[in-house]
């Protein structure tokens, strides 16, 4: 749990700029369009905002929820994976299987913390260009939504966030283990291990570059695939609240998205979330890993699904 927490500070601190602009190209309606696409609205946040309210609003509620959303998720999907696993290697569509339902509820368990952070942080990244909600600081926009709109404005969007969330890390975390299996079998990883205990085929020797290196690829296609839901996310959380309400739920935004912006309007921010999300997987994964080793837990994978080489499973 605590190599989940710091991977996940790590990330956070170097990727939550893209994750604003990601915020801001999706909430946007035109046009006009007040932002033309990654580049422009970066430059332009800068410019009317500053650097700190312009790229990294909302950071304060992230920083307070990453270490406990991360260590929840990585936690569950650990002692989850060691409970379910067989003693003996799984064939490899079991060992799959296992993974994607592990992944799965390590999101789920950590949706408690994540959700109401999440909803703090978006509605400060998107005060310029959304609802006229204007917080001081994460504290004071916790404690408004909170007095306010209660648990129903705190889990704004916990449907939405479920639907995009779950399958997201269950592909990439799937793909991941996958990956690192297959690099495991080529041998290629025990060059770059420098000692860490590469054993020979499966999941042991993945070096912190190699963990890097899948774990920004099975980020970005989890992400690219997931984009749709991430819009609904955003619009459901960052909306007005009260007779102001614009949607009701998960298929009503999706429906009325569709119906008034286009198909298109699904894809919005696609470029940035997948800018945002692949090398952050990069840092967690790899981070996770080497977190790990340090701290005395393996690569952390003996304790998770194993993930057979192909050709043996």
């Amino acid at each position: 749990m605590a190599a989940g927490a710091v991977a996940g500070l790590a990330c956070d601190s170097v990727m939550h700029p893209m994750d604003t602009i990601k915020a801001r190209l999706q909430v946007q309606r035109g046009p006009p369009w007040r932002y033309r696409g990654i580049i422009h609205c970066a430059t332009r946040s800068v410019r009317d905002l500053g650097f700190a309210k312009g790229l990294y609003a909302g950071f304060g509620a992230v920083f307070l929820g990453t270490a406990p959303t991360h260590a929840l998720m990585f936690g569950a999907y650990r002692e989850s994976a060691r409970e379910l696993t067989p003693a003996s290697p799984p064939p490899y569509a079991l060992s799959l299987l296992l993974t994607l339902a592990t992944a799965s509820f390590g999101e789920a368990v950590s949706l408690a913390t994540y959700v109401p952070t999440e909803v703090v942080a978006k509605r400060m990244q998107v005060a310029a260009v959304g609802p006229g909600r204007h917080y001081r600081h994460a504290f004071h926009a916790l404690s408004s939504i909170s007095r306010v709109e209660g648990a129903r404005g705190l889990y704004a969007g916990a449907a939405a966030t479920a639907l995009r969330d779950i399958p997201y890390t269950a592909v990439q975390l799937a793909l991941y283990e996958a990956g690192k299996a297959l690099v495991g079998s080529s041998g290629s990883a025990k060059d770059i291990d420098h000692g860490n205990g590469g054993g020979s085929g499966g999941t042991d020797g993945v070096g912190f570059g190699v963990a890097g290196g899948l774990g920004a690829l099975a980020g970005g296609i989890a992400a690219a695939v997931t984009n749709p839901l991430d819009v609904v996310k955003t619009r459901l959380q960052t909306q007005p609240g009260g007779v102001e309400r614009m949607y009701t739920g998960v298929w009503d935004c999706m429906r009325r998205v569709v119906r008034e912006e286009g198909w298109g309007a699904l894809g919005r921010g696609v470029g940035a979330r997948v800018a945002w999300v692949a090398p952050s997987s990069a840092i967690v994964l790899a981070v996770f890993e080497a977190t790990g080793r340090a701290l005395g837990g393996g690569d952390g994978t003996d304790d998770g699904v194993p993930m057979p080489d192909r050709a043996s499973g």
